[in-house]
């Protein structure tokens, strides 16, 4: 995995203005292992917010995917998608989400869950990969 170079000023700022996201989840989940430092929420079918390595260190506060054909439409999961949130169980907090094109040309499935073995967030696709750990400059040495 790449390493993020970390500067004193961030390139093409000074960029948006911090702001919260929506309050109203679908969805808000952590691992049932004290080894996990990871929370996260789910609003309108993507992941909203992930806290690492403490509930009070927001690390992302949008991760979702942007499609496009590369000339007749571009898509924003959140805004531009029909979506569909279910809890996998009762007892766990594991998430199903079905985000679909209102023109029903695809959907996306995504199964959100923690990982009570890992201390830190890890999301995989088909051609990516997001470790919450390394978007945070003070994981490896916080609590």
């Amino acid at each position: 995995m790449s390493q993020i170079q970390f500067r004193k000023v961030a390139f093409g700022q000074p960029g948006l203005k911090p702001r919260w996201t929506h309050g109203n989840k679908e969805g808000v989940g952590t691992a049932y292992s004290g080894g996990s430092r990871i929370w996260f929420t789910i609003f309108r079918g993507v992941i909203t917010e992930t806290y690492f390595p403490t509930v009070d260190r927001p690390q992302v506060r949008d991760l979702q995917y942007l499609i496009t054909d590369g000339k007749t439409f571009f898509h924003e999961e959140k805004r531009d998608l029909e979506t569909t949130v279910n809890r996998g169980s009762d007892h766990a907090l594991h998430f199903t989400v079905i985000n679909s094109d209102p023109a029903g040309r695809y959907s996306i499935i995504k199964e959100v869950v923690t990982d009570p073995h890992y201390a830190d967030g890890r999301w995989e696709g088909r051609n990516y990969q997001v470790n919450v750990r390394d978007l945070d400059q003070a994981g490896s040495k916080a609590a």
